[in-house]
């Protein structure tokens, strides 16, 4: 699904108008992304948990040339999916 027909998606079971739900929609990425960058996760009951995690440097080569590198530590989003969510899987 593309962000446009999740909007759509949004604006239809909440009876708002699209462009609402597109801000609606903005502002709930931007306060997830906001909130994990500072570190604090978000949980959100029955889908899962928003978090950042640190991952530590490594070694790996550049695949054209295969020369040797250092791939820089780095902090990145990850997503843990509720026991609810992962239980609609395996209907």
């Amino acid at each position: 699904m593309k962000q446009n027909e999740f909007v759509e998606l949004v604006a239809s079971e909440l009876g708002e108008s699209k462009a609402r739900a597109w801000d609606i929609v903005k502002t709930i990425g931007r306060l997830i992304s906001k909130t994990i960058v500072e570190w604090d996760d978000v949980k959100i009951a029955d889908f899962g948990t928003f978090s950042s995690v640190e991952v530590a440097s490594r070694n790996g080569h550049n695949p054209q040339t295969w020369e040797k590198i250092v791939i820089p530590a780095l902090t990145r989003a990850k997503f843990k999916p509720s026991i609810v969510l992962k239980r609609a899987f395996k209907k």
